[in-house]
């Protein structure tokens, strides 16, 4: 089943300061996950940062009012920020959300929500920052911007997925069998009982329940899981 994050602080999962292929510094990245908001609060999906100022990488989740996709400049700063309005997601329904970067000029970051682009914009930077900061899923950093539902099937690539392929995951297909080669980052999010959610992109960066994350009571439409 699904994690089940209550919406207040404390409470989601993470890798304290990863060291390996998900501390990426790449100029493509794609993060996608599914998730079914119990509020229409904004709040923080799957995040690499805040860390210090100058080592910030990017965040799928709150920007304001908004529900967005950015990355940071070298100095710590937004560099490019794509975003609709958070109540775009809904509650009580399972949404395919992602997103993606491609180097730089137009178009280089994008928003998708159920299998459309909802929003791009253009980045200066090339290269994402190399950040010495968590990795988190259902808040940003720690103890902010918590998220309230469901998350389950995040995912993390070191390219930049086509748009095929991001129809495909809102599809249902899984991870697994989008650019496997590029896969840096998969939790399928079970539930273990351990407390602790498995990698099953080959990098055995699992991550930790911090505080208390519930088990859902349903499963994101993803097929049946085949590992290449």
């Amino acid at each position: 089943m699904a994690r089940d994050f209550p919406g207040t602080n404390s409470n989601y999962l993470r890798i304290v300061n990863p060291v390996s292929a998900i501390d990426y510094a790449g100029s493509t990245l794609t993060v996608h996950c599914w998730v079914r908001p119990d509020t229409t609060t904004p709040a923080t999906l799957v995040a690499k940062e805040p860390g210090t100022a100058t080592t910030r990488g990017w965040q799928l989740g709150k920007h304001g009012t908004n529900i967005s996709f950015f990355t940071f400049n070298s100095g710590g700063g937004v560099d490019a920020v794509a975003e609709v309005a958070y109540t775009t997601l809904g509650t009580g329904a399972w949404k395919a959300v992602a997103g993606r970067k491609n180097g730089t000029g137009a178009g280089a970051v994008a928003l998708w929500i159920a299998g459309a682009s909802v929003a791009t914009t253009s980045a200066s930077q090339a290269n994402l920052n190399d950040t010495s900061a968590d990795f988190t899923i259902g808040t940003r950093g720690v103890n902010d911007e918590p998220f309230n539902g469901q998350i389950q099937d995040v995912a993390v690539w070191s390219a930049s997925l086509s748009d095929s392929e991001l129809v495909a995951l809102s599809k249902g297909v899984s991870p697994q069998m989008i650019r496997r080669a590029s896969l840096i980052a998969h939790y399928p999010m079970w539930g273990d009982s351990s407390g602790t959610e498995l990698d099953l992109s080959g990098n055995g960066q699992n991550v930790s329940e911090v505080g208390t994350v519930g088990v859902g009571s349903s499963n994101a439409p993803v097929g049946p899981l085949v590992v290449m």
